[in-house]
């Protein structure tokens, strides 16, 4: 469903400012509700996409958060260890502190041999290091730790700018599909009324057609029920007075009013077949002849919702040259030919009269080498010119 010509082009533009100008017009009001289909979908897909990238967003920021959590908790913990270590740390210097001279005379009494001496100051030096090592280590871990967290503080507000932004654009497209939405309803809308009057009038067409049929099958009946009481008594009265061989001659005439009568009966018995299509002018070809009425019909107007002889709207030309087993709109012939497997979808695979459809709203007679014949737009009328899309075609 594209799921652009001029005149819906600038319809869209007008409703959603949003979109280009396509290269070509439409023939009927149905290309303007395909045409708001196509960009109702295409604002549908970017609406999906942002809305995938908010929620991945939205993933890496709660994912986020929890690391930050996480890591508070983790500096909550070497703080208490580094505290704990400091006081473990305060409390021994205050001991030796206050008993530093004779613990070191203690030491040095005490000792029973150099190295015994020495063994004894290593050791002190020893738990000394070790303490100051691990208040280093707590320390150090403490400041990574600070310095991750302050990493994902900055990452998480990165992430919130994106997400309020990411919001914001879902936002303006929803307003836009929001948009596309009424005007593709108020479409569907006029172009269903537009269908409903098109039906009536074919209706009342037909109707007419019919009641025409059935007054001039009563006007014949009349006619030869108006000429039966003339002839007859006229016949009995010349058989009365005319001898028998005379009566032969003279009842010739009668019977050739009468066979003359007879003889002109087939043009009035002959009931005309009601068909929403008017009977072809003299400088039109006969209906029903394909392609050959197709070359006639070239110059002839385009008129919507005419099929002819004096005008023509795109599927009316169809309907015109081929007949009407195919509906009388572009897409019940598209259904028809996709239901019957007639439906081609390359233009090498079309044949000299099949249909071709430049898109769902609009078709032509195909005559080879990339041409076609078609009622292409109000103020144009019936010409034989380039296929310039290609949407489908199938043979009538």
């Amino acid at each position: 469903m594209t799921f652009r010509h001029k005149a819906i082009a600038a319809g869209l533009s007008c409703v959603l400012a949003f979109g280009a100008v396509a290269p070509f017009a439409y023939a009927t009001p149905q290309d303007d509700l395909a045409a708001a289909a196509a960009r109702l979908e295409e604002l549908g897909g970017e609406l999906y996409g942002i809305q995938e990238t908010l929620a991945t967003t939205t993933h890496d920021l709660e994912t986020t958060e929890y690391e930050i959590g996480e890591k508070e908790a983790q500096v909550s913990t070497t703080q208490a260890e580094l505290e704990d270590a400091r006081v473990v740390l305060a409390d021994r210097m205050r001991t030796n502190y206050k008993a530093g001279g004779a613990t070191l005379l203690q030491v040095i009494l005490g000792s029973t041999s150099i190295e015994d001496f020495v063994s004894r100051i290593y050791y002190i030096d020893k738990v000394a290091s070790n303490d100051a090592a691990a208040i280093e280590l707590v320390q150090t871990l403490e400041q990574q730790l600070g310095e991750e967290l302050e990493n994902l503080a900055d990452k998480k507000a990165s992430q919130e700018e994106a997400v309020a932004s990411l919001q914001s654009q879902v936002g303006e497209y929803e307003a836009k599909v929001a948009e596309a939405q009424a005007y593709y309803d108020s479409l569907d809308a006029q172009i269903q009324a537009e269908l409903a009057a098109q039906a009536a009038a074919e209706q009342a067409a037909r109707e007419a057609a019919a009641a025409e049929a059935a007054q001039a099958e009563q006007e014949r009946a009349s006619a030869i029920e108006t000429v039966i009481e003339t002839v007859t008594p006229q016949q009995e009265s010349q058989e009365a007075a005319t001898p028998a061989a005379p009566a032969e001659e003279s009842t010739t005439p009668a019977e050739e009013s009468s066979s003359s009568s007879q003889e002109t009966t087939p043009s009035r018995e002959t009931t005309p077949t009601p068909s929403p299509a008017p009977a072809p002018s003299s400088s039109v070809g006969p209906s029903g002849g394909g392609v050959a009425t197709a070359y006639s019909c070239i110059g002839k107007p385009y008129i919507w919702a005419a099929a002819g002889p004096d005008g023509f709207d795109c599927s009316g030309l169809v309907c015109y040259c081929y007949g009407w087993k195919r509906g009388r709109t572009t897409y019940s012939m598209i259904s028809s030919l996709q239901a019957d497997g007639r439906w081609k979808t390359s233009m090498s695979q079309l044949a000299y009269g099949d249909l071709v459809f430049t898109h769902a709203g609009h078709v032509g007679i195909y005559v080879g080498n990339g041409m076609m014949i078609h009622a292409p737009t109000p103020g144009r009328s019936v010409c034989e010119a380039p296929v310039y899309a290609f949407y489908g075609g199938g043979t009538y």
